[in-house]
């Protein structure tokens, strides 16, 4: 045991470098995630809400750093909340969509998470598109609000 403070200050340099290494990863996924909420979401949610006002939805759209949402309203009542999240790591950035609503028949409001594609896994920033996400929130709106599985 003589070596116990030379072995345990090895051990925390490692733990402090291998820490620095995730931080700086971290900050480059964050930039690419800002610049796919920018790009790609703002895009697919901007052409849903231009193609339901035309139907006379009320629709909001809000674009941040790490968050895009869609908030779709008819008559005073809200249809569809959907909004494209990612969790972040140095490893990459996940994005998965959480809708809220009104259930037409009952009043009650729901929330749910889920995710693009058959698994969780299939989707990252760099391979989510703008029509993978218009055709996720298609499918959210012709469920909720008509009842129309697909």
């Amino acid at each position: 045991m003589k070596n116990l403070g030379k072995d345990l200050d090895e051990l925390f340099n490692q733990k402090r470098v291998k820490e620095q290494k995730g931080d700086e990863k971290i900050k480059e996924v964050e930039s690419e995630v800002e610049k796919f909420y920018s790009s790609v979401v703002a895009s697919a949610l901007n052409e849903i809400k231009s193609a339901l006002e035309k139907h006379n939805r009320k629709v909001d759209v809000k674009i941040g750093k790490k968050y895009g949402s869609i908030s779709i309203r008819y008559q005073n009542i809200l249809e569809l909340d959907y909004s494209v999240n990612a969790r972040i790591s140095p490893r990459g950035a996940s994005p998965y969509p959480i809708t809220r609503g009104t259930d037409t028949k009952t009043g009650k409001t729901y929330s749910a998470e889920g995710h693009y594609g058959i698994s969780s896994g299939d989707y990252d920033i760099s391979n989510l598109t703008k029509e993978v996400i218009i055709q996720d929130i298609l499918r959210e709106y012709k469920f909720k609000v008509f009842g129309i599985y697909e």
